[in-house]
């Protein structure tokens, strides 16, 4: 009796220290499938491609490599603009064998407001000892394609003028006329530098500084190259000129110290704004900067996907808001 009770007893403590085992072995599953879940979405979240790639299963990802995937994904996100992520609802549950299956939902702010709600899922796998998310372009955007690109249309709220007590015009917006330079209508060889040197001759600008601006790496043949304010337009080759948003001062030098100036966006701006663009212009003294965000309004704008020439899918649409100060 004693004999069978040892053995029974015996078997206990085996099957015991299997469940043990196996419970043990899932737990540990469950937690590294988690963990990988985890540093996804947080370098989602906090717009860190290259560490969003680092957790991505790549030996599976069709047409991208860990370094182009990251690459569209910072790209994807500085087109939009996107200064905010914030996640809800992230769940991993297990499907079958060595899948798990992640979901979580992003809102988004963009340049011109916050996105609807972005629902996100995909699948955690087992790559040798490691667990990565399979990556697809959806993982971008939800409704997003392979072939797809995100496009944004901004419409620049019109800064608010600024009047005094009297209900007088201390900072006015008018236009101005901006020439500028489209490099592939300039010839090549001797006739581009002769065209060159003519407009250096025709704007008070040193042929130098021409060439410089023609050539910056972002230059195509049919960008119009902005390069200066100008009271006369002279037909001259490879020359266009477009009216643009001009801020003026009725008072002049007189109230200059007080009322301040507007300037293009830097890269120092960008990096305390993410909102902000190159193509902004932003109070640099002043009334015009102590009261900039009032001044500046809303922009408004579209964002899409766009396949070709074709519109996909209309992310986006806000209407933008100017102010005024007095």
């Amino acid at each position: 009796m004693n004999k069978k009770l040892a053995i029974i007893t015996g078997a206990g403590v085996v099957i015991l220290a299997i469940a043990g085992g196996v419970t043990y072995d899932h737990y540990r599953t469950e937690h590294a499938v988690k963990q990988t879940a985890t540093r996804y979405v947080t370098a989602f979240a906090n717009q860190k491609s290259t560490q969003l790639a680092q957790q991505v299963d790549t030996k599976h990802l069709k047409g991208y490599t860990a370094k182009s995937l990251a690459t569209r994904n910072t790209a994807a996100f500085t087109r939009m603009g996107v200064s905010k992520i914030k996640i809800a609802n992230q769940t991993v549950k297990k499907q079958s064998g060595d899948t798990y299956s992640l979901r979580f939902t992003a809102a988004i702010t963009t340049k011109i407001g916050q996105l609807k709600p972005q629902h996100y899922r995909t699948t955690i796998v087992k790559d040798g000892q490691q667990w990565r998310v399979r990556w697809s372009p959806k993982m971008i955007l939800p409704s997003m394609s392979g072939k797809d690109v995100i496009q944004l249309r901004t419409v620049t709220a019109t800064r608010g003028q600024i009047y005094d007590r009297h209900h007088q015009l201390l900072a006015k917006n008018g236009k101005r006329v901006q020439a500028g330079i489209i490099p592939g209508n300039l010839g090549s060889g001797a006739k581009r530098n002769q065209n060159l040197q003519k407009i250096a001759t025709a704007w008070n600008v040193k042929l130098a500084t021409l060439k410089t601006l023609v050539n910056q790496s972002w230059v195509t043949p049919k960008t119009l190259v902005p390069v200066k304010v100008v009271t006369k337009t002279p037909t001259l080759a490879g020359v266009d000129y477009q009216t643009v948003d001009s801020r003026t001062y009725p008072l002049g030098s007189a109230a200059a110290q007080l009322i301040g100036y507007v300037g293009q966006v830097t890269a120092d701006d960008i990096k305390k704004d993410p909102q902000l663009t190159s193509a902004d212009v932003i109070g640099k003294a002043g009334l015009e900067q102590t009261y900039n965000k009032r001044l500046s309004g809303t922009d408004g704008g579209v964002l899409y996907l766009q396949n070709g020439d074709e519109t996909t899918t209309l992310l986006q649409t806000q209407l933008g808001q100017a102010r005024t100060s007095r």
